[in-house]
C-alpha cells in the first residue's frame, strides 16, 4: 500500500509568501478608507469593518525593498515586477462545489496547472485520494512515490503469458503527450514522463504480431475486449483504499 503523497518544499522558514490567496504579486496597497497595508482588496475586506473601492487607491508598497509609490507595474526603486493578477481566472466557479471564486471568501488554491479552486475543496479531494485537477486532469502535486510503488506493483504482477506482447497507445495527462506502451492492469506509464497519470487512446490493447508478411510493429485485431478513450488507465479504483487519480 502506498503512502499517501504529500505536498513537499523548502523548509517553512526559508519559504517567503507572495502575495495572498486571492492574488499572486509582490506589492501591498494602501488603503484610502483607512489608511492601512494589504496586500488585495479581499483581504482588506475580511479583516475591517467596512470594504474598500480599489479605484480610489493611489499608492503601493514594494514587498521586496519596501517602497512606498504611485500605482504602477514595476517598482521604481528595485524595479521588480509586481506580478500577474489572478482576478480573471477566478471569474469562474469553483470545479468541486461549484460555488464562485470571484465572489467568495474562501481561500483559493492554485496547482501548477492554474485552475483554482477552494483550499478546503482542495483539501477535500486529498482526504479522498484524488490528486488529479477536477477539470483538466493533470497531477496536482509531486506524485513521484505514487509512481515508484506503482513500477513496484507492474514488476512484481506479471501478465499471463497470453497477455504479454499486447500494446495500448497512451495519452499522459501530465505531460499532454502520447505514446504505445505493453499493456499491464495495474496502469500504463507513460515513456517520456514516468507518470500513470494517463488515459487509453485509439481503442482497446492490440496484439503485436511477428508474423509473415507483417512488420514488427503491426498490430493485430485486439482481444482484450475494453472500452477505449479516455478510460485511466490505472486499475486502482477496484479497490476503494487504493489511489484514485
Amino acid at each position: 500500500m502506498a503512502a499517501t503523497p504529500e505536498a513537499e518544499g523548502p523548509p517553512e522558514e526559508v519559504l517567503k509568501p507572495i502575495g495572498c490567496a486571492h492574488y499572486k504579486r509582490k506589492s501591498k496597497f494602501v488603503t484610502p478608507c483607512c489608511n492601512k497595508v494589504y496586500t488585495c482588496r479581499f483581504c482588506h475586506d475580511e479583516k475591517e469593518d467596512h470594504t474598500v473601492n480599489r479605484k480610489e487607491v493611489t499608492e503601493l508598497i514594494c514587498t521586496l525593498c519596501e517602497t512606498r509609490q504611485p500605482v504602477q507595474a514595476e517598482c521604481q526603486n528595485c524595479g521588480i515586477r509586481f506580478g500577474k493578477c489572478v482576478e480573471n481566472v477566478s471569474r469562474a466557479n469553483c470545479p468541486v462545489c461549484l460555488e464562485d471564486i470571484h465572489t467568495s471568501r474562501i481561500p483559493c488554491h492554485i496547482p501548477a496547472c492554474g485552475h483554482l479552486l477552494h483550499r478546503t475543496c482542495f483539501e477535500q479531494l486529498l482526504r479522498a485520494g484524488h490528486y488529479a485537477c477536477p477539470i483538466c486532469q493533470t497531477s496536482v502535486m509531486d506524485m513521484t512515490e505514487l509512481w515508484k510503488f506503482l513500477d513496484n506493483e507492474v514488476a512484481h504482477t506479471p501478465m499471463p503469458l497470453e497477455y504479454r506482447n499486447y500494446m495500448a497507445a497512451i495519452l499522459c495527462k501530465d505531460c499532454h503527450k502520447e505514446s504505445t506502451v505493453k499493456y499491464h492492469v495495474v496502469g500504463l506509464k507513460c515513456k517520456e514522463c514516468g507518470s500513470y497519470n494517463t488515459c487509453r487512446i485509439k481503442g482497446s490493447p492490440r496484439l503485436i504480431t511477428n508474423e509473415p508478411g507483417s512488420s514488427n510493429n503491426e498490430l493485430a485485431a485486439p482481444s482484450i475486449q475494453e472500452s477505449t478513450s479516455d478510460q485511466p488507465t490505472s486499475n486502482l479504483e477496484d479497490n476503494p483504499d487504493e489511489i484514485n487519480l
